[in-house]
C-alpha cells in the first residue's frame, strides 16, 4: 500500500505545476512559454495564453488519471505515468510550435 501511495504522489506532484500554469496563467500579460527563457513575441498574448493554459490544464488532468492508476495497481501506475511523460511532453511541445506560428 506504501508503494502505490508514493506512485500517486509522485504523479500527483507532477502534475500540479501543469494545472497551476493552467488556472491561474491564464489571464496573465505575459505569454506562457513551453522552456523558461524562451524569447516569445507574440502578438494577441490573450488568445494564445488562453490556448496555452488549456493544453496545461489538459496535460495536468490526464496524469491526476494516471496518478489514480496507482491505487489499482501500481506497475499500471507507472507505466501509464511513464507513457504519459513522455508521450505528453512530445505532445505539448508540438501543439506549442503550432500556436507560435498561429500567434507570432
Amino acid at each position: 500500500m506504501v508503494g502505490k501511495i508514493i506512485c500517486a504522489l509522485c504523479g500527483i506532484l507532477y502534475a500540479l505545476p501543469f494545472l497551476y500554469i493552467g488556472f491561474f496563467r491564464k489571464d496573465d500579460i505575459v505569454p506562457i512559454s513551453f522552456w523558461s527563457g524562451d524569447e516569445l513575441k507574440i502578438n494577441n498574448v490573450k488568445d494564445y495564453n488562453i490556448h496555452m493554459s488549456s493544453l496545461y490544464k489538459r496535460y495536468g488532468f490526464i496524469l491526476l488519471v494516471c496518478s489514480s492508476l496507482c491505487f489499482m495497481n501500481t506497475y499500471i501506475g507507472l507505466i501509464s505515468l511513464f507513457i504519459c511523460s513522455i508521450l505528453g511532453l512530445f505532445l505539448i511541445y508540438r501543439k506549442y510550435k503550432q500556436y507560435l506560428k498561429k500567434y507570432a
